[in-house]
This record gives structure tokens, C-alpha cells and sequence, in this order.
């Protein structure tokens, strides 16, 4: 009989909301509603539904700060200029996270699994590495991540370099990808036609 083991997971969570919105006709993606609620909400409801939960909860964003701080969760605007994208607002999340793991997520994929933390964790932990992501019949979802607090120097060298792509920095950290088998639980609403058509889209690369 397979053996379960049980990785502890003393992480925190960051709900990633800080873009300029240029795909969504400008508009604060966090802040869009689905269902009859923003979707940033939704993603909070996902956090504390995961089978083993984070210590704490951060919103990453660059505007509507006291919309976001409603939710009785820290706020974090990015610490550099110009929206430079997720991994800016990662770096401003490890910056101020107190476990040793952080999990990252989009403020706009409302379907996660609730097992997305404890797989990224036990695979991350099982290969010796200090970063997971999910990846997908649909292809690689980088900003759905887990990365070691350890992490937060070679980022900021990353980011100082003047290079933003996600996925291309957890290569360079040795990340761990992690399939998952259900490709819709990880659509998106990418753009406003997608908000518009009611039900999140498979992610585009």
C-alpha cells in the first residue's frame, strides 16, 4: 500500500491584482464582477476552501487599495513604478511574507482546485526545489505558483535586469511544473469580451 506523506505547509497566500488592466478596457480585473461578486472575492473563497489553508492572505494592488482592504485582508502596492507586472507584485509579497512559502494566484481564476496548495507544496518539497507552478493540458499557468521566501533576492535581480515574464523566471529557479489534469479548473477571464461571455476561458499564452 502507497504511503501518504504529510508536507507541512506553513505558507501564505497572495491574490495577484495589480495589473493595469489593459486587456480589460482598463478597468480593475480584481474588482470585475461575476456572479454577483468581484472576482477577487471569489479567489478569497478559493483560499479558504484549499483542504490545507494559508496563515495569511495578501491582495496585491496598485489601486482601489480601501475596495480591497474591505475583504480585512493586508493590501500591498508594488514598491516599484510603472505596473511591472506579477513578479512585482511577488516580490512585494515576499518581501513582507512571514512563512517560508507563498503561494501566488491571479485575481481572475475563480475555479482553482482545492487541493492546489498541498499539491504544489508536496511536489516543490518531494523535489528538493524552492519553487512549484501548475501546468495543464492547455500549457504552462505560471502565475498559479508556490515560491520559497529564499527567493525574494535572485527576483529582485531578475527584475532589476529589466525582464518581467513569469514563467521564464521560475525556469531560472529550477521550479518544479506540476500537472494538473482538469484544465478548466484553471481558465480565466484574460480579457473584457471574456467577463462579457459569462464563464472563464481557457488562458491564453
Amino acid at each position: 500500500m502507497a504511503m501518504t506523506i504529510m508536507i507541512e505547509l506553513n505558507y501564505q497566500a497572495v491574490i495577484l491584482a495589480g495589473g493595469r488592466g489593459s486587456r480589460m478596457d482598463g478597468r480593475d480585473k480584481g474588482l470585475a464582477e461575476w456572479r454577483g461578486r468581484p472576482l477577487f472575492r471569489h479567489m478569497l473563497a478559493k483560499l479558504v476552501q484549499q483542504s490545507r489553508a494559508p496563515l495569511r492572505i495578501a491582495i496585491s494592488a496598485n489601486r482601489n487599495d480601501q475596495r480591497y482592504a474591505e475583504a480585512g485582508w493586508p493590501v500591498l502596492a508594488d514598491r516599484r513604478d510603472g505596473f511591472d507586472g506579477p513578479l512585482a507584485g511577488i516580490e512585494t509579497a515576499l518581501q513582507a511574507c512571514q512563512a517560508d512559502w507563498l503561494l501566488c494566484l491571479p485575481c481572475d481564476t475563480p475555479q482553482l482546485p482545492n487541493n492546489l496548495a498541498e499539491r504544489l507544496m508536496n511536489a516543490a518539497s518531494l523535489g528538493n526545489a524552492k519553487a512549484a507552478y501548475v501546468t495543464t493540458a492547455a500549457g504552462p499557468q505560471p502565475a498559479c505558483c508556490l515560491v520559497h521566501r529564499s527567493l525574494l533576492e535572485p527576483l529582485a535581480g531578475y527584475l532589476d535586469s529589466g525582464r518581467r515574464r513569469v514563467l521564464d523566471w521560475l525556469v531560472t529557479a529550477a521550479a518544479v511544473p506540476v500537472h494538473f489534469a482538469e484544465a478548466a479548473d484553471f481558465n480565466n477571464f484574460n480579457t473584457a469580451a471574456d467577463l462579457a461571455a459569462g464563464e472563464p476561458l481557457p488562458c491564453s499564452h
